[in-house]
């Protein structure tokens, strides 16, 4: 086992890591690139100007993070966590995502994008001016959200839900849509635009002002 407690213009590259915890760090221009990851926490962090790109990721959490200015790109990741966090201007894109958990998050200018997602979840988020595009999405929950200027556009959606959100300035266009629920919104200034939707329901829905513009293709 290795615990590090203090690392600086650090490169842990193109490694192979085997149960390997790097938690309780202060982490600042450290770079985790290229690496196979197995059974390894980055827990309690707080991190800076850090990336962790292009990973083969399995069984690893990040959890309990303050994070600012970090990439986690181009990653292959299963069986991995990242919840508990304080997210300011970081970028999880172009990454193949299986089983993975984005929860209770404090989410700033952060990007998710180009993403292959299957059964992830991103539930009991506080999320502004962040972007979820062009993603194949396959059972995944964006719950009990805030979400403030966020984009979900250009996304192939199947069984996902949209539930009991508070959304303010956010579009979901140009989407084919699956079995999917928007219940129990609280709605501002938000565009379903250019939407193929089949199964899917706005139940419940508050809608504050005359910004909200619906042009779908629907089938039952």
């Amino acid at each position: 086992m290795i615990t590090l407690v203090t690392a600086s213009s650090i490169s842990f590259d193109n490694l192979d890591i085997t149960a390997v915890s790097f938690d309780n760090i202060d982490i600042t221009a450290v770079s985790f690139d290229n690496l196979d990851i197995t059974a390894v926490s980055f827990d309690n962090l707080d991190i800076t100007a850090v990336s962790f790109d292009n990973l083969d990721i399995t069984a690893v959490s990040f959890d309990n993070l303050d994070i600012t200015a970090v990439s986690f790109d181009n990653l292959d990741i299963t069986a991995v966590s990242f919840d508990n966090l304080d997210i300011t201007a970081v970028s999880f894109d172009n990454l193949d995502i299986t089983a993975v958990s984005f929860d209770n998050l404090d989410i700033t200018a952060v990007s998710f994008d180009n993403l292959d997602i299957t059964a992830v979840s991103f539930d009991n988020l506080d999320i502004t001016a962040v972007s979820f595009d062009n993603l194949d999405i396959t059972a995944v929950s964006f719950d009990n959200l805030d979400i403030t200027a966020v984009s979900f556009d250009n996304l192939d959606i199947t069984a996902v839900s949209f539930d009991n959100l508070d959304i303010t300035a956010v579009s979901f266009d140009n989407l084919d849509i699956t079995a999917v629920s928007f219940d129990n919104l609280d709605i501002t200034a938000v565009s379903f635009d250019n939407l193929d939707i089949t199964a899917v329901s706005f139940d419940n829905l508050v809608y504050l002002d005359t910004y909200i513009l619906f042009n779908f293709s629907i089938s039952f």
